[in-house]
């Protein structure tokens, strides 16, 4: 039994080290994006803020998805 509880808070570490991962890359790549005059001040602050908020992995990734398909468009 305790190696099922071992077991899951190592999955549970993992995906918050890939949350904070996927997270530091959001950032830079929004101050990239504000760098390049890609986005306004408002808009940077916005979209700073609401990374930030983020609690889950599914956030993160879906955020992740948004950008790309912005990046893509352009």
């Amino acid at each position: 039994m305790g190696d099922r509880s071992e077991d899951r808070s190592a999955g549970d570490a993992e995906a918050d080290e890939s949350a904070e991962s996927d997270n530091r890359g959001a950032l830079e790549t929004l101050r990239e994006r504000y760098a390049r005059g890609e986005l306004t001040d408002e808009q940077f602050e916005r979209k700073v803020e609401r990374l930030l908020d983020t609690e889950s992995l599914e956030d993160v990734e879906d955020r992740a998805r948004v950008r790309e398909e912005e990046t893509n468009s352009v």
